[in-house]
């Protein structure tokens, strides 16, 4: 299941990516990659929690 969500999350922020690209608003797409990545380490280290 956090598989799946990571993809979903992974397929949206690079939607956004280009999108951001497309507009020249890098920016504000820089802090939300950042999130993402906390977003998704937090996830991991949880999962990894919950195995022990």
């Amino acid at each position: 299941m956090t598989e799946e969500w990571i993809q979903k999350l992974w397929f949206i922020y690079t939607m956004e990516y280009y999108s951001a690209i497309k507009n020249e608003d890098i920016l504000s797409f820089a802090g939300k990659w950042v999130e993402l990545e906390n977003i998704i380490l937090s996830e991991v280290t949880q999962t990894q929690k919950d195995m022990h």
